[in-house]
């Protein structure tokens, strides 16, 4: 399929640079753009895009869910254009838990308002938060009361959600500095780690629904995140293991901390 093309040394339609030849020298854009689309052209532009985006999406998410590390491994080797960009995963994977999750954060962590014998009012944040408010003598508030203020919170929490990824990067840094200097690679792992974590979320939240045993798939993480940190630390799997340890500790300080700001602005006491 042939297409128009500017002659060599044309002026570039899109901002008038000259020796335009396959593409503009100064913005990139291809001769072939720029003048009045035949259908082919049409065709041809609609199938490259659709096939390349698709393509890379595709990619992405097999890349994401069962190669643990190697989205990572290829930004900090430089190979960024073969993949969606880490801020596009994280974002789009916080927008899916958001809309489909069953529980709070990448953990999946249920909340519940309650009130104390003193008649103080608190808001549990955890994996078992019936339990939690049984053995504080805590009562659950009724059901719409409840449901306001957990809704509220819920809108606060969401607020922070996002700087997540930014603090977990901080943690890695000063964990891993002397392996990966550079904080925003730590960034960038980060974003990968919080993404895949927001969709395990959610496909373990929908299959629980199916049976109790399905949503076991969400220990999945337990062999993941050990995979993606020898690929990028190398070791052997017990510095792995340690550092599988550290993340996730670092992962739950960070959504306790979140919940806990979350509660505070919300004006209630931490259960």
């Amino acid at each position: 399929m042939s297409h128009a093309v500017h002659a060599p040394g044309h002026k570039c339609p899109n901002c008038g640079s000259a020796g335009v030849r396959e593409f503009c020298p100064d913005c990139g854009q291809s001769a072939a753009d720029g003048h009045a689309p035949t259908v082919g052209h049409f065709l041809h532009e609609l199938t490259h895009e659709i096939g390349h985006v698709d393509g890379k999406i595709f990619r992405t998410v097999l890349a994401l869910l069962f190669q643990p590390g190697k989205l990572t491994e290829e930004y900090w080797s430089g190979h960024v254009v073969s993949w969606l960009r880490p801020i596009r995963i994280f974002l789009i994977a916080a927008a899916i838990h958001l809309f489909f999750a069953t529980g709070l954060g990448p953990f999946n962590f249920k909340t519940l308002v309650g009130v104390d014998d003193k008649g103080k009012r608190h808001l549990i944040v955890s994996d078992d938060p019936e339990r939690n408010a049984a053995r504080g003598h805590i009562q659950p508030l009724p059901e719409p009361e409840r449901h306001e203020i957990e809704e509220g919170f819920v809108h606060t929490y969401n607020q922070l959600r996002y700087t997540g990824p930014l603090w977990l990067a901080g943690f890695l840094w000063l964990r891993f500095r002397r392996r990966q200097p550079f904080f925003v690679n730590h960034l960038i792992l980060a974003l990968h780690l919080y993404s895949f974590f927001y969709v395990l979320a959610v496909i373990s939240g929908e299959l629980r629904h199916m049976s109790p045993w399905l949503g076991l798939v969400g220990l999945s993480a337990l062999i993941y995140v050990p995979l993606a940190m020898r690929r990028l630390f190398l070791g052997g799997y017990v510095r792995a293991v340690f550092s599988t340890l550290y993340v996730f500790a670092m992962m739950s300080f960070i959504e306790i901390g979140l919940a806990a700001i979350g509660i505070v602005r919300s004006g209630l006491i931490i259960g």
